[in-house]
């Protein structure tokens, strides 16, 4: 507008054979005559005339003043401020991130909202295909056809969300040796992530006995999405021998007429010695008596205990008893016997079984 007004305020001289003076400059100003491609640009033309002292008037002055605009529009909103981040599975972010638009301002179109944006394709990352980039881009024309730099909008989408386990989690627990569950079929879900690997391990540790039937199982499910984010679940299992073996006492045997008609004691003796966990069980053999002599009434009896123990030091105790029970049973019945002193009649004399 400056360079206008000075070029407005322009005026032409001129000279006069007889008059010295000729300043009766008469001034027509035409209007703005705008260009048919740009309402912005056009012309002035502005004409002169002069009338010297004696009334004669001069040839036309003619100036014409050309208004152009080669000035392009510029972006008001500052760059990158439009840059978006957004996570993978937030559809409404990405949606209000796409709805944004910058603005433009120029030095002769007072409305440049002639906005031309490319919207960029997703451009997945190598490492996550969840994750990537669009880039948006807006030229922006005024009216006489200056076309604005680009404007760059780049939107971020990552995944920094991780993985969750999902339905019932195995919890920790003790268990019998004999009972220890199997892996639990772990799932996971992930936010942006459909199928997710499972990794499992276990760890057997704290062994307590030499035979293994005590110990800790610590097992861990791992998984993670493409976006690196992982997540891990732990169980603890404590196992446990708390029950002891099992077998079948010898059967107790009586009426034995001598201490030496007992048999010795053997580990042998226990045919069906079992554990429920550990493979071998130890059996110890120990004999007590109740001190009678086994005559006269006065029983030995025998006591035979077998201890059975794993190796966790669970123990069963099978008892069998010996009974010595030396017993003279006489009965004797008298015929035809007759008291004259004569000894003509017989006793017959049986003895109890065993009896000596």
């Amino acid at each position: 507008s400056q360079a206008l007004a000075t070029a407005q305020a322009l005026f032409p001289t001129a000279i006069d054979a007889c008059d010295t003076s000729v300043a009766n400059i008469d001034k027509i100003s035409g209007e703005f005559k705008a260009s048919t491609e740009c309402k912005n640009a056009g012309t002035y033309t502005n004409t002169w005339t002069v009338t010297d002292a004696c009334g004669n008037i001069s040839e036309k002055f003619t100036q014409i003043i050309t208004i152009q605009d080669t000035t392009k529009p510029t972006w008001s909103t500052e760059a990158d401020s439009l840059n978006r981040t957004v996570e993978c599975s937030n559809t409404q972010a990405l949606a209000a991130a796409q709805a944004l638009f910058p603005v433009a301002t120029d030095a002769c179109d007072t409305n440049v909202t002639n906005l031309d944006k490319v919207s960029g394709e997703f451009k997945a990352s190598e490492e996550c295909g969840n994750a990537g980039t669009y880039t948006n881009t807006w030229t922006v024309k005024d009216d006489c056809g200056n076309i604005s730099e680009t404007f760059t909008q780049i939107i971020t989408i990552q995944d920094t969300t991780k993985p969750t386990f999902v339905g019932n989690l195995p919890s920790d627990s003790t268990v019998s040796c004999d009972a220890v569950p199997e892996p639990f079929n772990m799932e996971a879900s992930d936010n942006c992530n459909g199928d997710l690997p499972i990794v499992f391990k276990e760890v057997k540790s704290d062994v307590k006995n030499e035979c293994g039937t005590e110990y800790t199982l610590t097992r861990t499910w791992t998984t993670s999405d493409c976006g690196g984010n992982s997540i891990s679940y732990t169980q603890v299992i404590t196992v446990r021998d708390t029950t002891p073996p099992t077998g079948t006492a010898p059967s107790d045997v009586a009426n034995l007429q001598s201490a030496a008609d007992i048999p010795a004691g053997s580990p042998a003796d226990i045919k069906d010695a079992a554990d429920n966990c550990a493979g071998a069980v130890n059996i110890a053999v120990n004999d007590t008596n109740n001190g009678g002599t086994g005559c006269n009434g006065e029983s030995y009896i025998l006591t035979r205990t077998y201890t059975l123990t794993d190796c966790a030091g669970n123990k069963t105790e099978l008892v069998q008893t010996f009974t010595v029970e030396n017993k003279v049973s006489v009965s004797g019945i008298a015929t035809n016997v007759s008291c004259q002193g004569k000894s003509d009649g017989s006793i017959a004399v049986t003895s109890s079984p065993g009896s000596t």
